[in-house]
Parts: C-alpha cells; structure tokens; sequence
C-alpha cells in the first residue's frame, strides 16, 4: 500500500522512456477523448488549458479526429453560452427598464433594437452584444450594481473559453517562455492535474479510466498473440458465465500485465501451458468486481507458461476483463 500511494507522488508523464513523439500522440488522443466526455461543458477550462500547453510543446494539432472531436465540444459549448445569454438578457431588460424607463437614452444605448437582437443572437453576433452589454454596465455600474456587471463579465469569459480563444492566447505566451524541456514539464503537469481531477469524479469507477485514456500510447510495445500477430495495448475480453477463455497473449515471465475488472462477478487468472486446455495448478489470481491490478507474468504462473487462462466462475453472469500489456 505504502509503495501504491508513493507512487501517487511521481511526475507518471516525464518518464525517460516516454518520448515526446510518443507523448504527443497520447495527448491528442487524450484530448479528443475529454472532448468526447465534454456533454456539459464540465471540462472546459481543462480543455483550454491542455490544449494551451500542447500546442506550446508541439505546435499546432494536426489530428483531425481530435481536432473535430474538439470544435464539435466548443460547438455545443456556444450554444449553450447563448441559451444562457438570451434568458440573461430578458431579465436585465426589466431591471434596465425599471432603472432607467424605456425608450429613455440610457436603456436605448443596451437595447437600440428592444430585445429583438438579443433574442436572435447568433454565433455572428453575440461577441458584438457581449462588448456591449459589458461596456455598458461598466459606464452605469453605480446605479445598476456590480453584481451585473461581473455577471456578464463572467458570460464573456465563458463565450471566450467555449470558441477557444484563449487557447492561442496562453499559447503565445507559453511560446515566449522557457525551453522544451520546460513545456514538456507544463503538459505533463498538466495531464497529472487533469488525470487526478478526473479520477475524482469517479472514485470507485476505475473502468471509466479507458473513457479518458489509452496509456499503452506513451510506450513502445512488441507482443504477439499465438497466431504472431502484433497486439497493441489493451484487449478486452468476454467471458460467459461458468467458461473460461484462452486470452492468446504471448509473453515472458518479465512480462507485466494491467488487470481491470469491468464487469460484476470477480475473475480468476491463472497462466496455461502451450495446451490452451491445460491449466496450471499454481496461483489462482482473483480479480474482484472494479478491480485494478498490476502484476508481473513470474507471478501468477511458471516460467514456461506462456498463455493467460481467464476463469469466469459465475453461474449467472457474462464478465468483462480488460488486460494492457504495461511492457
């Protein structure tokens, strides 16, 4: 246990063995994945601030699945800015009014059209309404209050960050600082913050983990199955309930495995002989229901077992177990 949360303290991204070729495909895709979890625009600032950072480091991206991933989260994040811009507008024009009459000098310089244009906003126009309403209640802030005022200050904030113009803002300033092996740092910072931020919204949920992440990205991996053909990362298996399955992964007693149980009922692994029907009677691994375990192939079988046997002991239920081959 102790050795488990010591790690907790280690900088995870700025592993020698991890390349920064290597480091910038996992961030792309790390980033489309965020993007893709985005429904509520919950990962915004998270967003804004990874992507400030990674286009520092590398430039701009050039993945169009994560660059679509992320305009299509921006997108959805606009239009929920002007949703919020529009109800906002039809209560301050009561307040306004009330303050000042309407068709008086004053309200006419918020709303020269009535409410019209702010209940036809579009993404053309909302930018210009936005200056407006914010130079406005900054001009009359003693009779209309500063809560108003940081109100819209705050909807521009959210408009600026939801069409990512921050992004080539910080990136610039990221750009004016420092050398690569400093970027490298702010991103793999970065990442960790995000990677711990995450892991908070859903303690107890360690399979949601692979919503957010492809780690087997970061490390060169050259293990086959039983058929020699290359495997990359992470497999996930089926096991119906009272069966086992042959997992055809080929490796050494070196070998290190990641163990994650996504399913209800608790899994035995155990290491088999070249005869995929043969179980070896040594150590029976079980890996409880939303379990995340690491071990090395010395220590659930003997050296010359080379296949892992998944045992689904349920009378009842199908199991899922995700393995990543960590090396």
């Amino acid at each position: 246990m102790l050795k488990l949360l010591r790690n907790l303290f280690l900088l995870f991204f700025m592993n020698s063995k991890i390349t920064d070729d290597r480091f910038k495909i996992f961030s792309e895709d790390a980033l489309a994945r965020l993007a893709a979890q985005n429904t509520l625009n919950q990962f915004d600032t998270m967003i804004n601030d990874t992507e400030a950072l990674h286009i520092a480091l590398y430039g701009a991206i050039g993945n169009k699945d994560t660059l679509s991933a992320l305009r299509k989260s921006r997108t959805e994040s606009v239009d929920n800015v002007i949703v919020k811009f529009i109800a906002l507008q039809r209560r301050n024009d009561d307040i306004i009014a009330g303050k000042y009459g309407r068709g008086e000098p004053t309200f006419i310089e918020f709303f020269p059209l009535g409410l019209t244009e702010y209940d036809q906003v579009t993404k053309t126009t909302i930018g210009t309404l936005l200056n407006r309403m914010v130079q406005g209640l900054t001009t009359h802030v003693a009779d209309l209050g500063v809560e108003m005022k940081n109100q819209m200050i705050a909807m521009q904030h959210d408009y600026d960050a939801a069409r990512g113009l921050q992004v080539a803002k910080k990136a610039e300033v990221s750009f004016a600082r420092g050398d690569l092996k400093s970027k490298r740092l702010d991103l793999a910072m970065q990442w960790q913050d995000n990677l711990f931020d995450i892991a908070k919204l859903h303690k107890g949920h360690p399979e949601r983990i692979h919503d957010f992440f492809s780690f087997y990205l970061l490390l060169p991996h050259t293990h086959h199955d039983n058929n020699g053909n290359i495997i990359v990362g992470e497999q996930t298996f089926l096991v119906p309930k009272n069966s086992q399955k042959d997992a055809g992964i080929v490796f050494t007693p070196e070998t290190r495995f990641e163990f994650i149980n996504d399913s209800s009922v608790p899994f035995i692994v155990m290491l088999a002989t070249e005869d995929a029907h043969q179980t070896v009677p040594l150590i029976p691994i079980i890996i409880l229901p939303g379990e995340l375990r690491q071990l090395k192939a010395s220590q659930i079988g003997a050296a010359n077992c080379t296949h892992l046997r998944l045992i689904n002991l349920s009378e009842t239920i199908d199991g899922h177990l995700t393995i990543e081959i960590l090396n």
